[in-house]
């Protein structure tokens, strides 16, 4: 599966009403509780299990017994609301990881929890479900902390870092039993070691995880420091759903080395803005963009510190125009050149939409082409899956919403709108009433999923607005793909 990240937006959506943004949010309904639980999950022994949960009813908090003698709580957050049918659904995906193969029964138990006006807790058991998953592929150890039985040995490593530098790691145990692996940020080296890895000090990963083969782990904090550190955003969307005709940043520098230093913000070689850092302080630069004077796609610049001893930090910094992202950082939700999953359920789906499938199948293949990732298609309604595909009633969003995802990797399709039925399935440029084929709504959905939001610019496939006939990828959803995920470097 995809090497995924988490963000800040999970449990989000949005949604895709020929261009409308959303985010979910419970609404009230009066039911009896009803707990439902999908039927025949499956995972391999040391990969985590996902599993959705659904409430019917006002309940939110869950128990979660997991066969194996561990128990979990979660609670089931992301509702809709339908009022065809007025009740109030709530959903939730659990995970856990088993190490031993078998079919192992889980119980969720939905609870009414209650408190006094003392403030006194009390829950009362709603409705319980079970469900069996089964778990194959041979036992794996279960990790456990071996710090206080380990010495970690750094060396090659300077106080203060400007630039990159490698550096030696070894690892021991005093029970004598070998390591397997180690890393650092998304560098992993297999084998007992001695290692080597590159400190980076824009990128600052302090964290070094050793793995033994019996499952232990330590980790050691680097001590290292960058001779200069940034505090501001590495990703300015100028476009956003929501952007300003004028959009102001700030950038700003310290010296934890305690040296000196002019700070610049730079744009093809140009200084656009500078200040002072004195000694052990700290400066800023700040800037005002107007998105009419950056073309359309990704300018990058930098903000560069100059130290007083002649040493240099550089920070890449990335305009977007006619495309945006959720946050302030280029944050892909997978590894860029990785393998992404996805599923496809058909419950819930109108007669309608037989040719939906094939469709998707037609989307993630175009996909993977422009992203450099690779989409495997897996079981149908696997929720394990990177990508989970499925229908509901979205109404409660708006009338024309066709589908709603987010960086959690759900995408929800409308049961109610005409854009899916099959006479408007394919990639096709148009197939009337003013729409490409719904693969391109697939695709939509699958780039929110990828970490992009919406933007204002037109002729873009992540418009939120005027998102009619067009059936391509435009020069902002390109430079979007291109910033995060770097397809070019795939092999």
């Amino acid at each position: 599966m995809g090497s995924r990240r988490l963000h800040g937006v999970i449990g989000s959506v949005v949604a895709l009403a020929l261009g409308v943004s959303v985010v979910g949010a419970p609404s009230a309904g009066a039911a009896e509780v009803k707990v439902k639980l999908p039927k025949g999950l499956e995972a391999e022994a040391g990969f985590p299990l996902n599993m959705p949960i659904k409430v019917q009813g006002a309940s939110g908090l869950v128990n979660i017994d997991w066969g194996n003698g561990e128990t979990d709580q979660t609670y089931t957050n992301e509702c809709s609301y339908s009022s065809s049918k007025p009740v109030n659904v709530c959903t939730a995906t659990a995970e856990h990881t088993y190490y031993s193969p078998g079919d192992y029964t889980v119980t969720v138990t939905a609870v009414d929890e209650q408190f006094s006006e003392t403030g006194e807790r009390s829950v009362t058991p709603a409705d319980t479900r079970t469900t069996v998953v089964s778990i194959g592929g041979p036992a794996v150890p279960k990790p456990f902390d071996a710090w206080r039985m380990t010495d970690v040995q750094i060396s090659g490593l300077p106080e203060f870092v400007a630039a990159p530098v490698t550096f030696t790691v070894s690892a021991t145990r005093t029970d004598a039993v070998p390591a397997c692996s180690a890393e650092l940020g998304h560098a992993k080296l297999d084998g007992p070691g001695p290692w080597q890895f590159t400190y980076d000090p824009v990128a600052a990963e302090h964290e070094v995880v050793v793995h033994f083969c019996d499952g232990g782990h330590a980790d050691e904090y680097l001590r290292a420091e960058p001779v200069f550190e940034l505090n501001g955003p590495e990703l300015v969307n100028l476009t956003g759903e929501h952007a300003g005709k004028t959009h102001e940043e700030i950038w700003r520098v310290s010296s934890p080395s305690g040296l000196a230093a002019m700070v610049e913000l730079v744009n093809k070689g140009s200084t656009m803005a500078s200040a002072e850092l004195p000694a052990g302080g700290s400066a800023e630069v700040k800037q005002k963009f107007k998105a009419k004077d950056f073309p359309t796609g990704s300018t990058n610049l930098t903000v560069r510190a100059t130290g007083a001893d002649g040493s240099v930090m550089q920070w890449p910094i990335t305009l977007a125009k006619g495309w945006s992202g959720f946050g302030r950082d280029i944050d892909p939700t997978f590894t860029p050149c990785s393998t992404v999953t996805w599923s496809y359920s058909e419950k819930g789906a109108p007669k309608s939409t037989a040719k939906m499938r094939k469709t998707t199948r037609q989307a993630f293949k175009k996909l993977g082409r422009k992203t450099g990732l690779e989409f495997v298609e897996a079981k149908p309604g696997d929720g394990n899956a990177d990508v989970r595909i499925g229908w509901g009633n979205l109404q409660q969003y708006g009338s024309s919403i066709a589908g709603v995802g987010g960086p959690a990797g759900d995408i929800t399709l409308s049961n109610t709108s005409f854009w899916l039925r099959d006479s408007y399935a394919g990639l096709g440029k148009n197939s009337g009433r003013g729409v490409p084929g719904n693969g391109w709504l697939i695709l939509h959905e699958a780039l929110h999923v990828l970490g992009l939001g919406h933007t204002d610019t037109h002729g873009e496939l992540m418009s939120s607005r005027g998102y009619r006939d067009l059936a391509a990828f435009g020069k902002g959803d390109s430079a979007a793909i291109e910033a995060l995920y770097r397809p070019s470097t795939c092999g």
